[in-house]
């Protein structure tokens, strides 16, 4: 089978001030090559936001917990690096704001994530081309961002 892209738009409303995972690259993709990252302020007034993109492959344990004989591990806590897109972005009231103006390339499960200075405030749109050189049966399918925000805020992705 020949190579084959998939092409995006993906929205979302960030529904909390942390880290909301906008975007994460299809596992079964070869890269992803992010387009455009725009802010939109859905509010009355000026806001701000920051959006990172980490990258997968460099997870870490950033921290860990343990049973009672203070040995075996219970739990750890994953971290990624991050790299800065923009940091404290301001978005006037009513406006939008375009936040790359070069194409960013990503690999597998690498994600993005916007932390938007007020709740439900700032929805986000990121247009993005996934490569697949061994495609899958079907294109059809999405990554669940729900499921990927949660897996991260659980440290589980």
């Amino acid at each position: 089978m020949a190579d084959s892209k998939k092409y995006l738009s993906v929205g979302y409303t960030c529904t909390g001030t942390g880290d909301n995972v906008v975007y994460s690259v299809d596992p079964a993709a070869s890269y992803a090559e992010v387009h455009s990252v725009i802010l939109s302020n859905t509010d009355g007034s000026d806001k701000s936001a920051t959006v990172y993109w980490k990258d997968y492959s460099t997870q870490y344990i950033n921290a860990s917990t343990f049973w009672g004989d203070g040995n075996t591990p219970n739990s750890f806590v994953y971290d990624y690096s991050s790299y800065s897109i923009i940091t404290d972005g301001a978005i006037p009231n009513g406006a939008s704001l375009h936040v790359l103006d070069a194409p960013l390339f990503l690999s597998p499960k690498d994600f993005i994530t916007v932390a938007a200075s007020v709740t439900d405030s700032i929805s986000v749109t990121v247009i993005v081309t996934e490569c697949f050189v061994n495609p899958p049966e079907s294109l059809s399918y999405s990554v669940d961002l729900a499921a990927v925000n949660t897996e991260v805020v659980n440290n589980t992705y």
